[in-house]
């Protein structure tokens, strides 16, 4: 156990401001083989550091930040550290970053959430499509985050939780990343909690993507500790239905308005409900007219799909690649070069504004797709199939509204016919008369009377 040496210089706020500023931290012992260390800040609060000789690495000593001092601010137990706080998590950051390999004394650090992040980028751009979403997402709220410098083995519920909830308070971000928007202004508080709903929304998103990454870092071999992360759930009711999509006659009216190069792509949308990067990569080899299909050779999910259409839709690929070679783009720009990320925008924005129709963004294509078919009555087990989905969870989450009329209509057209009521009636019918009870003529004699019948007593 690390000793708490009261007289050591670094203990107190007015024995750590008559140390002089410098660059170099000053160090104290902590345990055998690490410190504990402190840097002085100008005009600010200093920073507590832990650091540990470990054999084989090149360096010979491994070291990180631990948190900011209470020189300033009173100490929060989370980001601004007492002494005796920093000193506690630095002892737990040097035993979890010891490792002992097969009972010998080759020490090795342990994995920090960085490392474990970083690896699990790296699985996704191997074996998934969504590396490049996943790694934005983890810059933003993850590696910018003072969790990311703690070892696996160093996480708590608390600090899980606290990171969790720090992004369902926060602003939203731009979609340069580059910080935060403007504050809002509400004009209701349906608007206040519906902005609220969505960040804690995107809290839950963010939490299982953290979880997935330390997950596989403890499947690996990685020392997780306690995995404190696994006790921490999501925000419960948080996910928004999807309300928004277009009626037949707003469908018609936006492809009227279309220029052209938009407009196919607009269509190819509606009649498959496919994503606009999928839309972009979809070749002519891809579309298979006569079957009434498209192969899609890797969707999101990184698996191979095929998406089912109509004979409308199939009429409609039959035009887009007629004559053309098998590994052209079925869907081209006007000037004939592919589409590529965000060129949709503002044409797509124009032919939004013609039509009428209030504010539109392309993906909402995909869901008018989906909507449409439930309403008219679509299996939702084939729905989530032309859309890419490994099972109904994603359907029923987003367009469980628009079930109960296909689940009625379902039951009624599949439930046997019982006749009860037919059963009933027959019962009825043949109902037993009730037995007659005869009395004692005494006692029946005594109610004609209307005499009080007295109690006796038999010996």
């Amino acid at each position: 156990m690390a000793r708490k040496r009261r007289s050591e210089p670094l203990a107190t706020r007015s024995a750590r401001e008559l140390l002089k500023i410098r660059k170099s931290p000053y160090w104290v012992r902590l345990e055998e083989g690490s410190q504990i260390g402190y840097r002085t800040g100008h005009g600010q609060a200093g920073r507590w550091l832990v650091r540990l000789t470990v054999p084989g690495v090149k360096s010979g000593r491994v070291q990180t930040k631990i948190g900011v001092a209470d020189d300033l601010a009173d100490a929060d137990g989370i980001a601004i550290l007492s002494y005796d706080q920093a000193r506690d998590r630095a002892v737990k950051w040097v035993r979890g970053t010891m490792v002992a390999h097969d009972n010998s004394r080759v020490l090795t650090p342990a994995l920090s959430v960085t490392q474990a992040v970083y690896e699990y980028v790296a699985y996704l751009e191997l074996e998934k499509k969504t590396a490049v979403a996943a790694a934005l997402s983890f810059h933003c709220y993850v590696l910018k985050h003072s969790i990311a410098k703690l070892p696996l083995s160093a996480l708590t519920v608390r600090l899980v939780e606290q990171w969790r909830n720090g992004i369902a308070q926060s602003q939203r971000l731009n979609r340069s990343g580059k910080g935060p928007k403007k504050p809002r202004v509400f004009a209701t508080d349906e608007e206040r909690d519906d902005a609220l709903r969505k960040r804690k929304s995107t809290a839950n998103r963010i939490l299982n993507m953290l979880k997935a990454a330390l997950n596989r870092a403890v499947r690996s071999g990685a020392d997780g500790g306690a995995n404190a992360w696994r006790l921490v759930g999501g925000f419960r009711e948080v996910d928004g239905i999807r309300t928004r999509f277009l009626s037949l006659e707003e469908q018609q009216l936006l492809v009227a308005a279309c220029a052209p190069g938009i407009c196919e792509l607009v269509e190819g949308a509606l009649y498959t409900g496919l994503r606009f990067g999928s839309l972009c990569k979809l070749r002519v080899r891809d579309v298979h007219v006569h079957s009434k299909a498209i192969l899609l050779p890797a969707s999101k999910g990184g698996a191979n799909l095929t998406v089912p259409i109509t004979t409308e839709a199939s009429a409609f690929m039959a035009r887009m690649t007629e004559n053309r070679r098998p590994e052209s783009y079925v869907f081209l720009r006007p000037d004939g070069t592919p589409w590529e990320k965000n060129h949709h925008v503002r044409p797509f924005q124009d032919a939004v504004k013609k039509a009428g129709i209030d504010k539109l963004v392309f993906h909402e294509l995909r869901h008018t797709y989906a909507s449409t078919l439930l309403m008219a009555g679509a299996n939702p087990v084939a729905l989530a199939k032309a859309l890419g989905h490994k099972s109904t969870r994603m359907i029923e989450k987003h367009y469980g509204h628009l079930l109960p009329g296909w689940a009625g209509e379902e039951i009624d057209s599949k439930a046997p016919h019982l006749g009860l009521e037919a059963a009933a009636a027959e019962r009825n019918q043949c109902q037993l008369p009730k037995p007659i009870i005869e009395l004692d003529p005494r006692i029946k004699r005594r109610m004609v009377d209307k005499e009080p019948v007295s109690a006796r007593v038999v010996s």
